[in-house]
């Protein structure tokens, strides 16, 4: 995947990330073949847009739990990344279609009520 467009990102950003929305934190869904991409992404939105990421490529347990394809685990990391995110931002692609958990994580977002976005 080519790399991502900053200038695109930021202005969607700054749609998203409203300033009334304290401690800010965006998780990035994406399939693992974008992993990548999201660490490339989740580092920008850190160190140039200044808020929090969650990324699930840096969570332990939930690397475990697919490790051991504990579904129920799974899924309770990924509901409790969105339950403490603002924000989604998912990231489509060409492989997005052969993930499960892209659609089942915007899926939990939207029915949050969370800014979802996606490029």
């Amino acid at each position: 995947m080519a790399g991502i467009n900053r200038r695109l990102l930021q202005a969607h950003l700054r749609k998203a990330l409203r300033e009334d929305v304290p401690n800010s934190c965006v998780f990035v869904s994406h399939a693992s073949y974008y992993n990548n991409t999201a660490e490339a992404i989740g580092e920008y939105l850190q160190k140039t847009v200044g808020v929090d990421v969650y990324l699930a490529l840096n969570d332990k347990k939930l690397a475990f739990a697919v490790e051991v394809n504990d579904h129920a685990r799974i899924v309770e990391h990924i509901e409790s990344g969105i339950r403490n995110s603002t924000h989604v931002l998912g990231l489509i692609g060409e492989r997005t279609r052969e993930s499960w958990w892209v659609p089942f994580e915007l899926g939990a977002a939207r029915q949050r009520n969370k800014t979802i976005g996606s490029m």
